[in-house]
């Protein structure tokens, strides 16, 4: 699935595990994800990881990327080249883009802490492991998505709604409504979201 997704392992990485800094941004758009945990929480203690991680020992290699807004499929695969142990997204995850920047971390504690940021869940694939999305949240995503879409729809329609009342009062009124509209576009102290609409109900006449 194509999308962005913006996420931040902070600075408390670092401080929960020592060493390098680790620092992953990943752009949202479409993907509605949880709001991130903290990071502090994510890695303290092995539990944090992935049971489908534990007890392989190439993951326990130090990892350093530096990338900004890639596929996070290529990403994982660069991150794969440096351990030894091929590492993969999905389909429905594959192209969703990341910046990422790792120093000197576990491979096991930044591909776990990626997984948790995104919602999404490592797998064994082909003597390594694979980045997937599961169904339920494939299904929170699409209900979200499609609450975005009616909530976009509603408030069009409701534009329109104003626009035509407007219009079909008479023509000193809504001549008048326009010039109030050029006034207040005019005015330095109209917040952008106001003026895009105020912009939107100009074009509209």
């Amino acid at each position: 699935m194509k999308s962005e997704i913006r996420l931040v392992l902070a600075a408390a990485v670092v401080a929960a595990t020592g060493g390098g800094a680790a620092q992953a941004t990943a752009s949202p758009s479409e993907r509605q994800n949880a709001a991130p945990e903290s990071p502090g929480a994510a890695v303290a203690g092995g539990s944090a990881l992935p049971a489908v991680f534990r007890g392989d020992a190439r993951l326990e290699a130090k990892v350093t990327v530096a990338e900004k807004n890639r596929p996070l499929g290529e990403v994982l695969t660069g991150v794969g080249a440096q351990t030894g142990v091929r590492l993969a997204g999905s389909s429905e995850t594959a192209d969703d883009k990341v910046t990422l920047y790792l120093d000197g971390r576990p491979a096991a504690e930044a591909l776990a802490l990626v997984a948790r940021q995104f919602g999404f869940q490592w797998q064994r694939s082909h003597g390594g492991y694979e980045l997937a999305q599961d169904l339920a949240a494939r299904t929170r995503e699409a209900a979200l998505r499609e609450s975005g879409r009616a909530a976009q729809v509603t408030a069009i329609q409701a534009r329109m709604e104003r626009v035509a009342s407007i219009v079909s009062s008479p023509r000193a009124s809504w001549e008048a409504h326009l010039h109030e509209i050029e006034r207040r576009l005019s005015d330095p102290g109209v917040t952008p979201e106001e003026r895009a609409s105020l912009a939107e109900e100009q074009a509209a006449f």
